[in-house]
């Protein structure tokens, strides 16, 4: 994959359908236990894979942030490395069979994106970078769904006109 491709999704038209989720969805796989419910699993976490319509677009920032996550969470003694190599594994199986769609990004549409919704959002929402990076993505990639736990994410996808679930 090259950083710089086109977005397929955008020729191909299927943006209509495409959906786009942030890293903390995915935590649900992992196991990761919720600090606010001292420990136990969070209830939010669940598979949504069978509810879905189309792949969700997994971008070079998603393989990155959630590789790197399940990893830091080994080091945080959360996640044991056999669990963090079988969640990793997970990940290149759903690639694999298309439940996750692996979706190159203009990462110059994506910077111009992301600087256009910090301009105008983050004063007021509080969004960290990464959370615009990941909304500018799916902005850029013209998706219409954004998953998210996240409230900041949720707030900003909401003002650049996606439907956020759950």
């Amino acid at each position: 994959m090259r950083g710089d491709s086109p977005c397929p999704n955008r020729r191909a038209g299927i943006e209509s359908r495409a959906a786009i989720l942030s890293t903390p969805f995915f935590r649900g796989a992992a196991g990761e236990r919720d600090p606010a419910l001292k420990g136990r699993p969070s209830p939010r976490a669940r598979p949504i894979g069978d509810t879905l319509k189309a792949p969700l677009a997994f971008t070079p920032l998603h393989r990155h942030e959630l590789r790197n996550a399940f990893r830091l969470a080994v080091f945080r003694k959360v996640l044991t490395v056999k669990r963090c190599r079988a969640v990793l594994e997970e990940i290149e199986i759903d690639t694999k069979t298309g439940a996750l769609l692996e979706t190159p990004v203009s990462w110059a549409e994506v910077y111009t994106e992301a600087e256009t919704l910090s301009a105008a959002r983050t004063e007021r929402l509080g969004t960290g970078a990464f959370d615009v990076l990941h909304v500018a993505a799916a902005a850029a990639l013209g998706v219409k769904h954004f998953y998210t736990f996240d409230a900041r994410q949720k707030a900003l996808a909401v003002k650049a006109g996606m439907k956020v679930k759950p």
